[in-house]
């Protein structure tokens, strides 16, 4: 595995494990390194991050700053990926990605069941890195809601406006397999 993928893998493996600072800090170094137009969009999420912190620390885990942070991850691993990608002509080509039959994943999405959707991409994708690593941010984002309606800790409204782009996002990464 070349530097590219080495840096790459270690920046999904801290937003995957919660270790976002750390992440934080080896995508700036990796912009730095291989794509200085993306420096100053790393030192806006570091900015979003450490607002997100101050405030936990002021009033609390709350469901809205858990969406943030979810939020915050997703942005983190598309930056990553835009690096990895204007990176990517110093080094040799991936291999071409998988081919998917979406049928069965559009049919759960139909008809509802975000909980084995999941489950099934997370299965499906695993080893083709970009589409593991964003079913895995999603599933997340559903534990973390599920957790917030079971326990009444998040608005009705804040619940559907999440569970909405939930659904956006998974759909749109089907579309994409």
């Amino acid at each position: 595995m070349n530097t590219t993928e080495q840096a790459y893998e270690s920046i999904v493996r801290a937003i995957e494990n919660n270790q976002l600072a750390e992440a934080l800090g080896q995508l700036l170094a990796f912009a730095q390194r291989f794509s200085p137009s993306k420096e100053t969009a790393v030192r806006l999420q570091r900015s979003e991050f450490s607002t997100l912190e101050q405030e936990t620390l002021m009033m609390g885990e709350t469901a809205g700053l858990r969406e943030r942070r979810s939020s915050l991850k997703l942005q983190l691993f598309r930056l990553a990926e835009a690096i990895r990608s204007e990176a990517g002509s110093a080094t040799p080509p991936e291999p071409p990605r998988r081919s998917y039959d979406t049928a069965e994943l559009l049919a759960l999405f139909r008809q509802g069941q975000p909980a084995e959707l999941l489950r099934r991409l997370i299965a499906l994708t695993e080893g083709d890195g970009p589409f593991y690593n964003r079913s895995l941010l999603l599933e997340q984002r559903w534990i973390e809601l599920r957790d917030d309606e079971i326990h009444h800790t998040a608005s009705q409204e804040s619940i559907t406006l999440r569970r909405n782009q939930l659904n956006r996002d998974l759909l749109e990464l089907i579309r994409e397999m």
